[in-house]
């Protein structure tokens, strides 16, 4: 009695991890996970900020300080908003994976990760192509007056920060465009997969 009470709690568990709804699961908590790491980047911004004395100047406010402080308050405000903007996108793919993504029984990791491979490309090209692009304007107008120490006096950086402007646009939309194709490749994939499926059991039950 005992060994047939372990072995149907075995082919439950095997039944379980065949399901597509564990996957999902999984996968839709994965993204919520990511959501909500973006919530913590301010406050570790934070909290490096005051591990390097950002926050210990006092009374002794210089006017390159000032410009410091103020350049970091900006840098915050971009990725506090960010984080907050990349929050939102990661909970509303969790919300919608399950609507999204039609999984077969005999076809369940092939649409995940065509929609990973996606969400991850429209992430990383969407912050790419605008908040990098944002960080990279604020240094550029802010080095000549900070002269940030980590930046050296290399003649050539504005040169770099320029080509990074119009280059970052460019790759995030590349990156977009790379990553939807190649999940509409696996989607595609499954597509033809489930109908050849569909149509070899057809023909054996004529």
């Amino acid at each position: 009695m005992n060994r047939e009470k372990n072995m149907n709690w075995i082919i439950q568990g095997i039944h379980t991890l065949e399901s597509a709804d564990l996957y999902k699961k999984i996968q839709s908590g994965l993204y919520a996970l990511i959501g909500i790491l973006h919530l913590g980047c301010p406050v570790y911004l934070l909290i490096k900020g005051a591990e390097i004395g950002m926050f210990d100047y006092q009374d002794s406010l210089s006017e390159l300080v000032t410009k410091e402080m103020g350049f970091g308050i900006l840098i915050w405000l971009l990725v506090a908003v960010a984080s907050w903007l990349n929050f939102q996108f990661w909970m509303h793919q969790y919300r919608q994976l399950g609507q999204l993504v039609n999984v077969d029984h005999d076809f369940i990791a092939t649409p995940l990760i065509s929609h990973l491979i996606q969400v991850l490309g429209i992430w990383l090209g969407v912050n790419l192509a605008i908040v990098g692009t944002i960080v990279s304007i604020l240094l550029l107008g802010m080095y000549e007056e900070l002269q940030f120490p980590f930046f050296g006096s290399d003649e050539a950086f504005e040169e770099r920060i320029v080509l990074i402007i119009f280059m970052n646009p460019v790759l995030g939309y590349s990156i977009i465009l790379i990553t939807r194709f190649l999940a509409e490749q696996l989607r595609g994939i499954t597509t033809i997969a489930f109908h050849a499926a569909q149509l070899s059991h057809g023909l054996k039950g004529m």
